[in-house]
């Protein structure tokens, strides 16, 4: 019997073939400005089931985009197929994964390899998707924060892309850190929700910045991604 609030009842009773008598409530994964994510269980199943709050939708990401970029890596085994989704209602309902979330305890050189060879993977794909628009996406954020500070931000990384060597549009995660990225058998990707075409450097290099690695580590990492690096 599910003990929870009336949005992910309703959500529940809105899927197909489910209804909230038969689901447990197991605990609240995440709560962002966006969404909220629950793990529940039915028949013993495990699974995820994300539920969109009111949102600006100039503000957070195309929607409709991330099912195809979900049914797309389902097709190349580098995802779960969801299980039910509906854009209409905001309810996005996954398999849930058995695994750990990166930390600095999976910072050696194997996974470090491993990890830059599942990105190199990911960046040889180019399905039929939205680009992903990260100009139009930082402008936005810096709107709605309305500070000095924000536009300084903004403009700063404007200009850093304007700089960034241009490369062919491929599949990108856009938005790789550690708490999106799980360890279990292999390297897991999760929360696609940021994804699209777009520039590969910036997958790099939020790998390279969000998890704050040394020199040699990054070298590492470089180096089994590009081949060999150069200057």
């Amino acid at each position: 019997m599910l003990t929870a609030n009336h949005d992910l009842i309703k959500a529940i009773n809105l899927i197909p073939h489910w209804n909230s008598e038969s689901v447990e409530f197991i605990r609240e994964l995440s709560n962002s400005i966006s969404s909220r994510s629950y793990l529940i269980e039915k028949d013993k199943q495990p699974y995820v089931l994300r539920l969109d709050k009111a949102f600006d939708q100039g503000v957070i990401p195309d929607r409709e985009n991330e099912i195809k970029v979900l049914e797309f890596l389902c097709t190349k085994s580098l995802n779960n197929e969801p299980v039910y989704s509906s854009l209409e209602h905001g309810i996005l309902l996954s398999q849930y994964i058995e695994a750990n979330s990166w930390s600095t305890h999976d910072l050696n050189y194997l996974n470090i390899n491993n990890l830059a060879n599942k990105l190199k993977v990911l960046h040889t794909l180019s399905p039929a998707l939205n680009d992903f628009d990260l100009v139009s996406g930082v402008k936005r954020y810096a709107d709605i924060l309305q500070s000095d500070s924000s536009s300084k931000w903004a403009d700063q990384i404007i200009s850093l892309l304007n700089e960034c060597e241009e490369r062919p549009h491929v599949l990108c995660h856009n938005d790789l850190h550690s708490g999106n990225i799980l360890v279990a058998d292999e390297l897991i990707f999760i929360d696609w929700e940021y994804a699209g075409l777009g520039n590969p450097l910036l997958d790099v290099s939020s790998i390279l910045q969000s998890m704050e690695l040394s020199d040699s580590q990054s070298e590492v990492f470089l180096n089994a991604y590009f081949g060999k690096l150069t200057s």
